[in-house]
């Protein structure tokens, strides 16, 4: 256990005696008042159980946006042989579901979004953006093709002054609806997810795929009143019935 001056840390395994295996090197964060920006891990890259695994946790109690980074040719100009040529990033939810995977960093829906200081400088890298809600997670990173050799995987915290999700022209930390949907942050479970909307009752399923938006049983078909605890009237018998179009029109108590 030490304490780290804000700066960049590199532990490094071996075995002793020269031996070798595969080997397991963890970072906690103890002092809640600083914060880790990102880990990163480097090593050689094989097939099969072989594969690199980097795994992290997100704590707190709300969605973080993070980007995952896969490097291998930008490192032979660091004078690292032998690369692995084309990485593949897989990101998993433990203990196993797939969230999501990608081979070369521009084919990924929000590559126009990462921010530059994170973003892979070889078409050949991988990179994923993610907005991740409290748990584990586990990085999967091999060769797309079948292909070994060392390579880095690297994952971030991006800042929301750092990012416009919704392409809206303003960045997050000012922007009132980040991703865009019309639902205000405050009411929104994944602010900074252009995949899914608010979940006012918290469960999980945002309210489009949700059939109980409030949570008290009732189908949101059959429910007078199907966002009761979080709006009133909107000119429909006093009750708000959400779609993406007349979320403005709600009053928010």
């Amino acid at each position: 256990m030490v304490t780290l001056s804000p700066g960049n840390y590199t532990p490094i395994v071996s075995g002793v005696g020269g031996a070798t295996g595969v080997a397991i090197v963890e970072v906690f964060e103890l002092d809640t008042m600083a914060r880790l920006e990102n880990i990163a891990t480097r090593g050689f890259v094989g097939t099969g159980d072989n594969v690199m695994i980097g795994g992290f946790i997100v704590s707190g109690n709300k969605p973080k946006l993070v980007v995952m980074r896969a490097r291998g040719p930008s490192l032979a100009a660091f004078g690292v042989d032998p690369v692995l040529a084309d990485p593949f990033l897989r990101l998993t939810r433990l203990p196993g579901e797939p969230l999501d995977s990608n081979d070369n960093h521009a084919t990924h829906p929000w590559a126009s979004l990462i921010p530059s200081r994170v973003s892979a400088t070889d078409p050949n890298e991988a990179v994923l953006m993610l907005s991740l809600e409290p748990g584990g997670y586990t990085a999967l990173l091999y060769g797309a093709d079948g292909g070994t050799g060392i390579a880095i995987v690297e994952v971030f915290e991006i800042q929301d002054s750092e990012v416009d999700i919704d392409s809206d022209g303003q960045m997050n930390d000012v922007d009132t609806d980040d991703d865009g949907y019309g639902i205000p942050d405050d009411f929104d479970s994944f602010p900074n997810d252009l995949t899914r909307a608010g979940d006012p009752d918290a469960d999980g399923i945002d309210s489009v795929q949700d059939t109980d938006d409030d949570g008290d049983g009732t189908p949101a078909t059959e429910d007078p009143e199907p966002f009761n605890s979080e709006v009133s009237g909107n000119g429909n018998n006093g009750v708000c019935v959400f779609d993406q179009s007349n979320w403005d029109e709600c009053n928010f108590e």
